[in-house]
């Protein structure tokens, strides 16, 4: 049959859209999935995107989407695929706005103009902290719908903790040498005078290591939200509803409305193509 392929990019995180239309989705996914990774891993995309409508669920209206990595693995959710696919579907079928069912439950993703759209990530859940004491830094345990560790430390720590902890987490799930399964590690830069002024006006700084990547990506949104909510979290006072977090390729806007997380920034599709698959 014969299936669209989109190019897309959601602030830089890259993404191959497979649009399998209304299919079976465990069947064709199985059968689908080495041309999806192999098409992945040759494009030198971050992730590969797959959405359809589902045959035993088309009384929802709603449609599946679901990530697959360069590893074969699949990620719960995706905040910059979300708002690349809500490009997409603006772009090919006119919708501005679209609920998508995902492996972390239903999200939402709306088009605010033609280059900026806000996904819906859903509940913000803090899951505790540990202490690594040979670097003196604590990492923060958070969810919403993939789950992540967040780091905060100077600017003159962030590569080594980056390069120390990043690959270990999230490919073999190890935190200094503990087994705490597999997370994408966020490592965000404060200010050098954060703690005489605690202030953020600008944004937060974050390098993200995903697992299933395996690497340092250009810009994680549900990494970016994480970070934003661990940073309320541990403010008791003067929490911010709003707050950017700046990436290596461009700001998010993290919004929290009491334990709701949404991010915005831009998306932008950059090729569609009709291809043959067997599913």
């Amino acid at each position: 049959m014969k299936i669209n392929l989109a190019e897309a990019d959601g602030l830089a995180n890259s993404f191959l859209i497979f649009d399998l239309g209304l299919t079976k989705a465990e069947e064709s996914l199985e059968r689908a999935k080495p041309l999806i990774v192999d098409k992945l891993n040759i494009s030198r995309k971050d992730s590969a995107l797959v959405i359809f409508d589902q045959v035993e669920q088309t009384r929802t209206g709603l449609k599946q989407m679901r990530i697959m990595e360069k590893d074969g693995s699949e990620s719960l959710m995706c905040g910059n695929g979300l708002r690349a696919v809500g490009k997409y579907l603006f772009e090919a079928f006119g919708r501005e706005e679209e609920e998508l069912i995902t492996l972390a439950g239903p999200r939402k993703v709306k088009m605010l103009d033609s280059k900026n759209f806000e996904a819906d990530l859903g509940k913000f859940e803090y899951e505790g902290h540990y202490f690594l004491p040979e670097d003196n830094l604590f990492v923060h345990m958070a969810n919403v719908g993939e789950p992540h560790a967040v780091i905060f430390c100077t600017r003159a720590e962030v590569e080594g903790v980056l390069s120390k902890y990043g690959l270990p987490l999230a490919k073999d799930g190890l935190l200094a040498g503990q087994k705490i399964g597999r997370r994408n590690l966020n490592v965000v830069e404060l200010p050098d005078d954060f703690f005489r002024n605690p202030t953020v006006a600008e944004g937060l700084r974050n390098r993200t290591f995903e697992r299933g990547v395996n690497a340092e990506t250009m810009a994680c949104g549900t990494g970016s939200a994480c970070v934003a909510g661990v940073f309320n979290k541990l403010r008791s006072q003067n929490r911010q509803p709003a707050l950017d977090i700046i990436t290596r390729a461009g700001n998010l806007r993290v919004n929290m409305e009491r334990e709701k997380i949404s991010i915005v920034g831009a998306a932008d599709l950059k090729s569609v193509q009709l291809i043959d698959v067997t599913v």
